[in-house]
């Protein structure tokens, strides 16, 4: 299955580019842009946001261009979480318990209830070129193909995400300065220690080295 061009943001009227990772707040900072520029996202804001299609980065070299990354140990529970259903009830966005995107793209290498070192398993054996969008490197969104040249002026970072969010705000003159609900307490980096072992530690530490060194993430 061939991998998607990476989604990107348009906020035309403040001369602003969002380039979303996925599981990385998209959600609430699209929210936050519908908001922004008037728009009615009602059940299904990655639908309503206005994109740009067929991206040129010469056609948008004097606008604002942000992302946010995330540790990728959180990132990849977080994935895990929300994408490895409960349930292994099939509806139109299911299938065999996974989310239906990351089931057709990888058939047969993730199931609904899977243990997350399985999930892992898999995830560690999947190259970026092919790999779905929720546990693709987070490089691969912001730098070109050479791997050397960052697309974007500024890079936040989920754990620092309201003063980020407030810095992108002023710049772009949003109205909304704050996404207001995101934290992150020792009581949630305890919880996430607590799905991996050391084992499972170096794994994710070969995988995502480029996010590790790039991002300035600490190794466990």
């Amino acid at each position: 299955m061939k991998t998607p061009e990476p989604e990107r943001i348009l906020l035309e009227s403040k001369k602003g580019v969002y380039f979303p990772v996925p599981k990385v707040a998209c959600s609430s900072i699209k929210s936050a842009i519908c908001k922004e520029l008037d728009i009615d996202y009602g059940n299904n804001v990655h639908k309503a946001v206005p994109k740009i299609f067929d991206y040129k980065s010469e056609d948008y070299r004097d606008y604002f261009k942000f992302a946010f990354v995330r540790n990728p140990y959180h990132r990849l529970v977080s994935c895990y979480k929300s994408k490895i259903a409960k349930t292994k009830k099939n509806t139109p966005t299911i299938i065999d318990g996974v989310m239906r995107g990351m089931a057709l793209r990888h058939p047969g290498m993730f199931y609904g209830g899977m243990p997350f070192d399985a999930f892992l398993e898999s995830v560690v054996e999947i190259d970026d070129k092919v790999a779905d969008d929720h546990f693709k490197s987070q490089h691969t969104f912001l730098y070109a193909e050479d791997n050397h040249t960052l697309l974007v002026n500024f890079v936040g970072k989920f754990e620092t995400i309201n003063e980020d969010y407030a810095y992108i705000a002023e710049t772009l003159q949003l109205s909304q300065a704050s996404l207001g609900h995101f934290g992150n307490s020792t009581k949630k980096n305890k919880d996430i220690r607590d799905f991996y072992t050391n084992e499972m530690i170096i794994e994710v530490n070969q995988r995502f080295s480029k996010d590790f060194d790039l991002f300035g993430y600490d190794f466990w």
